[in-house]
């Protein structure tokens, strides 16, 4: 180690004399610096040809691939093939480039870059695959429909041209004028021809689902505007380029300052460099290793002094750095003198006010206890409220929930109504978790009758259902009485029951909740409909005639003018189909417009629906109502009962019935 100042100098100028030497090796180094850039700049333009060439085949699978059928058969791409090919060998050149030291930030942006291209080719071709071409995809679920309509006969055929004609426009063109034509043609069409036969009402319908569905699929791929994954490609290739070309053009830059460097100025700074070097560390060794001696052995003679024995040192009055050391110590030894005197009573002095100190922490600190505890005391009571809250928040979800298992346990099962009805279904979507919807069921022991209703009471949720629950049981102890399931006289002494119930007896005031209700009467021996309803009708489907069986215009319940309910009878016929329902399905809101469903839409729902089965009519209504809403808030329960009339179908099941109970006693 050195010790001595001057053997620190001559240090550093050995010091100095040999950076200067790494200095002349790194200039033999520029040579293999510019021949790496050269190399970079090969490199980047072998990247630059595969981007051009991947765009040229993206650009080939739209142009060419995408409108052939062999496409759609196989469902595999040859230009993909090529781009995952080209994709693997950017990864390759990626990697090279990371290794010679290219912009790590470059390498990832163009990582990414690359993987969103390779993504966006893979999801444009299932989009593709999803769009159709002539026979395949979504145009050709629309020339099926097209041509199913043709067949059939019953729609003008110059409509149907006419049609077609604005969905090529569209195809080739791909413009909103041509959108709009196909729709407002569409629309009148669904208008004049909603009497023509419902299957060919619900391929018109499709036809137009899946026109609007291929639409869609273009905005996606990018062929309606300018969004969509093409022009996000285009735009992922010129980002590409444009990082390329800026690396290329930074490395001309730097190979064109090594050489402005390397021929005008390197040798030249080096050799001055290296002799200034010298000069300097032999005049610095010279001219301060005297002064340096001179202070250290004042240093070391009021050091061992026990710092009370101040030595003279003589100094110049320049800006020298050790001149001006050897000053300041001068100024160093008559102030530690006086700090060494006045030590002690400034010692005294900061002791006492440490006790004081002391004693003033003790009491904060007592302080600050008290104060931990109290806050301590609110933590665990809100720590107690909040478990309490949550409790109380299981046991309340815990208790709705088991609410609707036995609102569910009252309502009729669906083999109760298959019993009663050869073919059904039972379309039910409450808006929460409990319904104010209900419907109910009863089959007389003694005659050849069931009693049906539907029923939607005043609000919905946990008010609702516990309305619907006292009305199912208003409604078993009314026909349990007599086994009387007259409409008329059931609905009138529901009402009389419900307003007993609504009339507070200590404050003698009246709630206005209640129900709208139909209930039905389907007699097997005379072949009767006796219906009865309260603000609620009965649809009645023959022959693909729509008939309507009126209910009376007030609720079960509180009302302004309280008349008897009136009860109409219908002759019904084998094969017959009817419907009960409550206002949940009409009133939602949807479309485009954001408008209600409407009963006028209802009705040639269902008589469209007429050809099919009870089983595939449910699907219909339910992909209707989801269709119509979308992603809208349902607003109200939805409750609608189809069933079909057979004269023998009770008989036939009571029979069974019979022969089971016989068969039980033996």
């Amino acid at each position: 180690m050195l010790k001595k100042f001057k053997a620190q100098l001559y240090a550093i100028t050995l010091s100095f004399s040999v950076v200067s030497l790494f200095l002349l090796f790194f200039a033999s180094l520029h040579h293999q610096n510019r021949q790496k850039i050269l190399n970079r700049n090969f490199q980047l333009k072998e990247v630059q040809k595969l981007v051009i060439q991947d765009n040229y085949y993206l650009g080939s699978f739209l142009l060419n691939e995408s409108a052939t059928p062999e496409f759609y058969l196989n469902q595999n791409s040859y230009y993909f093939v090529l781009h995952q090919k080209i994709n693997g060998q950017l990864g390759d050149y990626l990697t090279e480039l990371a290794n010679e030291s290219v912009d790590e930030y470059w390498v990832d942006s163009f990582s990414v870059i690359r993987d969103s291209i390779h993504s966006g080719f893979l999801k444009l071709i299932d989009l593709q695959i999803q769009r159709g071409f002539q026979d395949y995809g979504m145009e050709g679920k629309m020339r099926q429909e097209i041509h199913h309509i043709e067949q059939e006969g019953t729609i003008d055929k110059a409509l149907v041209l006419m049609l077609r004609r604005h969905e090529k426009d569209y195809i080739i063109r791909h413009q909103q004028k041509y959108i709009d034509k196909h729709q407002e043609l569409m629309n009148e069409a669904l208008i004049e021809y909603d009497n023509i036969n419902p299957v060919v009402y619900v391929s018109l319908i499709n036809y137009a689902l899946y026109f609007e569905q291929l639409i869609e699929l273009d905005k996606q791929i990018g062929r309606m505007g300018t969004q969509g994954l093409v022009p996000q490609l285009n735009a992922n290739f010129k980002k590409a380029e444009l990082l390329i070309n800026g690396v290329i053009h930074n490395n001309n830059m730097q190979m064109e300052r090594l050489l402005v460097v390397y021929r005008y100025s390197y040798w030249s700074v080096v050799v001055v460099f290296f002799a200034v070097m010298i000069f300097i560390s032999v005049y610095i060794s010279n001219r301060a290793s005297r002064q340096l001696h001179f202070l250290g052995n004042a240093i070391n003679t009021f050091v061992r002094s026990g710092f009370k024995k101040t030595t003279e040192v003589s100094y110049k009055e320049n800006h020298n750095e050790i001149h001006t050391l050897t000053k300041n110590f001068t100024i160093l030894q008559s102030e530690i003198l006086d700090y060494i005197q006045s030590f002690e009573e400034k010692v005294d002095e900061q002791t006492f006010e440490l006790r004081l100190q002391k004693k003033e922490i003790v009491e904060q600190n007592t302080e600050i206890l008290a104060q931990r505890d109290k806050m301590q005391e609110q933590v665990d009571l809100i720590s107690y409220q909040h478990k309490q809250l949550e409790t109380y928040n299981t046991r309340l979800t815990d208790s709705i929930f088991y609410a609707k298992h036995i609102q569910q346990a009252l309502l009729p099962s669906k083999e109760i109504l298959d019993e009663a009805f050869s073919s059904n279904f039972i379309y039910f979507v409450p808006k929460d978790v409990l319904s104010g919807d209900y419907y109910w069921l009863k089959q007389s022991k003694v005659a050849s009758k069931v009693c049906i209703a539907v029923a939607d009471c005043t609000g919905h949720g946990v008010p609702g259902a516990l309305l619907s629950m006292l009305g199912i049981s208003f409604m078993n102890e009314i026909f349990n009485s007599g086994e009387n399931c007259s409409p008329a006289v059931m609905l009138n002494q529901l009402r009389n029951r419900i307003l007993d119930v609504m009339t507070n007896t200590q404050t003698k005031k009246s709630l206005n909740d209640g129900m709208d209700i139909g209930l039905a009467e389907i007699d097997y021996s005379r072949n009767k409909l006796i219906f009865a309803g309260a603000n609620r009708d009965v649809y009645i489907i023959r022959d693909n005639e729509l008939i309507v069986m009126k209910g009376d215009n007030m609720p079960v319940g509180k009302y302004v003018i309280s008349r008897p309910f009136v009860q109409r009878e219908f002759q019904l016929q084998d094969g017959d189909n009817i419907y009960l329902f409550t206002d949940g399905y009409n009133d939602q809101f949807g479309g485009t417009k954001n408008e209600k469903f409407k009963r006028k839409n209802f009705k040639k729902l269902l008589l469209a629906v007429q050809s099919l089965s009870f089983e595939e009519q449910l699907d219909i209504i339910n992909r209707m109502h989801k269709q119509w809403r979308k992603d809208r808030f349902q607003i109200d329960d939805i409750l609608i009962i189809g069933f079909q009339y057979n004269a023998n179908h009770l008989q036939e099941m009571n029979k069974e019935r019979a022969k089971l109970a016989e068969k039980a006693v033996s």
